[in-house]
């Protein structure tokens, strides 16, 4: 359903009903991407991710132990 892939957009989805299978919703086209092994993944982010700026990376919080 749109709403739902909308929703889900450059997020990973773990389908854990199905041995633990993960797939990428591109951020771009809406399209799901099955991540078979730790390197597909990889491979698959680096191509797809949208990637982060400095800027961005500022932003977040630094926390203390």
């Amino acid at each position: 359903d749109k709403a739902l892939t909308e929703r889900l957009k450059g997020k990973i989805l773990l389908q854990v009903e199905a041995s633990g299978e993960a797939w990428y919703v591109n951020q771009g086209n809406g399209k799901r991407y099955y991540m078979d092994k730790p390197k597909d993944a990889f491979e698959l982010m680096r191509g797809l991710g949208l990637g982060i700026t400095n800027n961005d990376l500022r932003k977040i919080e630094v926390g203390e132990l």
